[in-house]
């Protein structure tokens, strides 16, 4: 998309009339769009490209490459992203549309009792708990507005998506054991045309942007919209660095890197920071001064602590028939039953049960061959220089695989695999996790898709199968 044609007005870096908002996904997508329908002028900046939905790319690897920030990160401590992602903590996106353009469009509201978890978990071991300063009841009219605004299924007398074969497994499993809530979820997804946007047409892609226009992102709802009335201009590839302020303590101006590089400037009225979870504390931290020297808003020091990750635990199966789970949306259903509060369980909260497509349908036997789990330490030359790997044995042979497709001895392999590492990110701090996820990539994304004309293929003790029924690999 051309930038310049689509923008109808350019405001100048020195007007201190605007109101200027960082980052364009949920947040500031939808904030912009807001103030601009009530004639406030807007300048929103996004740090990733302008991409639209001809150019989504339906192909798992080169989309993440398209859509994800990649930028090198540094993670360091104890937990266990700093050992086996210490480059990527977290799948964010870079791109217009931020994360809407990627998420799958589940749009659940938070119960009631999360928002006191200090009084009703009481003192957790190891937790840092707060109870909210609202609750439920204070948000329910924002819900409300929320649900009606981005067209939520099963809200609002919108109707539920379909179920595809995927759901159906689920469902049956799930009615048979007795639970209730299953359904396919309430989801930001099109069931029936609205908004001047089609209805889902279940080509299976979320994750890699929505061409049709069906799943709700700021992309094409919001910002478009914004634009429209003249009053917001969108600055795509325009990465912010700091944020200033006056005496008074107010935020006045915002400094960026634009996409060639220059340091720009944009004064303010306003300062809006909607930069996802892990840039909007690394900008408020980066724009310490001598008034606020740990940081913008962080009187209470809390800023960049207590980070929670959206914790995930899968289970996979096969099935004795094909069930073809990659057709549908990528998430097709959901169990909600277990998400009830019952500390008679063992535990405090809850969790909801979702099914998943993964394309790819690689399948590892590990009931049968457990050793393919067990990690095991070799030593490679690099440059010749000796170096400790410490692998799983799967990955061992899928590497081994990949090295004779190459023609190449695994050393060589690896070798080159490193340079082209060390090339792209300089410095390079857990190779062995850097070739664990080439491998799970691999087994994902190119293994499966290589040869179309074959059903089965053994990878060094990994079956990947397009007809197979359902996936034993978490990879999301």
């Amino acid at each position: 998309m051309d930038q310049e044609n689509t923008n109808k007005i350019q405001f100048e870096k020195n007007d201190d009339s605007v109101v200027v908002i960082i980052g364009s996904g949920a947040g500031g997508g939808t904030l912009a769009n807001e103030l601009a329908q009530q004639g406030i002028k807007v300048v929103l900046l996004e740090a990733g490209d302008w991409h639209t939905q001809t150019d989504f790319i339906a192909d798992e690897w080169p989309s993440f490459t398209q859509l994800a920030w990649l930028d090198p990160r540094t993670t360091s401590g104890t937990w266990r992203v700093a050992k086996d992602f210490p480059t990527l903590p977290a799948w964010v996106c870079k791109t217009v549309g931020g994360t809407t353009v990627h998420w799958a469009g589940a749009s659940l509201r938070i119960q009631p009792h999360e928002f006191q978890t200090r009084t009703v978990y009481g003192d957790i071991p190891g937790a840092n708990l707060l109870d909210w300063p609202i609750t439920r009841a204070d948000l329910d009219p924002f819900y409300d507005l929320a649900e009606k605004k981005m067209g939520v299924t099963r809200t609002n007398g919108i109707p539920g998506l379909p179920g595809n074969n995927n759901f159906k497994v689920l469902y049956n499993g799930a009615t048979k054991l007795g639970y209730k809530e299953v359904s396919t979820g309430r989801m930001a997804i099109n069931s029936e045309p609205r908004d001047s946007r089609t209805h889902c047409y279940q080509r299976g892609f979320c994750f890699q942007g929505c061409r049709t226009g069906a799943k709700w992102s700021t992309l094409y709802t919001e910002i478009p919209k914004a634009m429209a009335t003249g009053k917001c201009e969108v600055r795509a590839k325009a990465q912010v660095v700091r944020i200033e302020h006056d005496a008074q303590g107010k935020a006045t101006a915002v400094l960026y890197v634009d996409g060639e590089g220059n340091l720009q400037r944009q004064r303010a009225r306003v300062v809006a920071l909607a930069a996802n979870s892990i840039e909007t504390p690394r900008l408020l931290l980066l724009s310490a001064s001598a008034m606020f020297p740990d940081g913008l808003a962080n009187s209470s020091g809390q800023v960049g602590r207590n980070y929670m990750r959206h914790l995930t635990a899968s289970v996979y199966a096969t099935f004795p028939n094909r069930v073809e789970m990659f057709k549908g949306t990528t998430m097709a259903g959901i169990v909600g039953d277990e998400a009830r509060l019952d500390p008679k369980r063992g535990f405090v909260g809850g969790y909801h049960m979702e099914t998943r497509d993964h394309r790819a349908m690689c399948k590892i036997y590990a009931s049968s061959d457990p050793i393919l789990y067990e990690s095991r330490t070799r030593s490679v030359r690099i440059h010749g220089v000796v170096t400790t790997l410490r692998l799983e044995n799967m990955f061992w042979q899928v590497i081994q695989e990949i090295a004779n497709n190459e023609h190449m001895t695994t050393s060589h392999f690896i070798e080159k695999l490193y340079d082209e590492l060390a090339e792209e990110r300089g410095e390079i701090t857990n190779f062995s996790s850097f070739l664990r996820v080439c491998c799970l990539i691999y087994m994902q994304t190119v293994k499966p898709f290589q040869n179309e004309g074959t059903s089965q293929r053994a990878i060094g003790g990994v079956i990947a199968d397009r007809g197979a029924s359902a996936s034993v690999l978490p990879l999301r």
